[in-house]
């Protein structure tokens, strides 16, 4: 089981904005369902939006701006000349498939138990070796405390972010 990484911040999510708006608006019709169908139907728009045409979200009440950020991804090195590992993220479909024909013979229980096995890293050489980030531009915001809050992007728009940008050219702000 994975451990969770503790990030500094305040973490909202929909159901907890849904009950902020209920104890707000209390003559409000609207139900939960609702309210989850409609925050849905919103990313829905916005997110391709963000992605496929580089489109800078403004958020309401002056909280800032959220865009795609781009930068170079450099391979380090270490003393010995090796490529240093820990900045890279695994390309766990490749690794399998790599796994499978090394170890034919056993099944990937087996083959998670054997220690110091080989990993094949992206290097994201279909966008030049560049990396894509969801980026929150705080710098005219007006909300109190800022630095407490961030933007955590689901695994489904996260996904969606690295599969077109695996297959479609945009150039993302720097």
């Amino acid at each position: 089981m994975r451990e969770k990484r503790f990030r500094r911040g305040v973490t909202y999510n929909t159901n907890q904005t849904y009950r902020y708006y209920k104890k707000k608006y209390k003559q409000t019709n609207v139900s939960r369902k609702l309210f989850g169908d409609i925050t849905r139907e919103f990313y829905e728009l916005i997110v391709p939006e963000i992605v496929k045409n580089n489109y800078i979200f403004r958020m309401p009440a002056n909280m800032g701006k959220l865009f795609i950020k781009s930068k170079p991804y450099e391979i380090k090195f270490d003393e010995d000349g090796n490529v240093d590992k820990r900045k890279l993220a695994p390309n766990w479909k490749k690794t399998k498939e790599l796994w499978k024909k090394q170890y034919p013979d056993l099944t990937m229980q087996e083959i998670y138990n054997i220690p110091n096995k080989k990993l094949v890293y992206h290097l994201n050489d279909h966008s030049d070796r560049r990396i894509f980030k969801w980026f929150w531009d705080k710098t005219n915001s007006i909300v109190k405390n800022q630095q407490l809050y961030y933007v955590d992007v689901t695994r489904k728009w996260d996904r969606y972010l690295s599969n077109y940008a695996q297959n479609n050219y945009v150039e993302y702000y720097e």
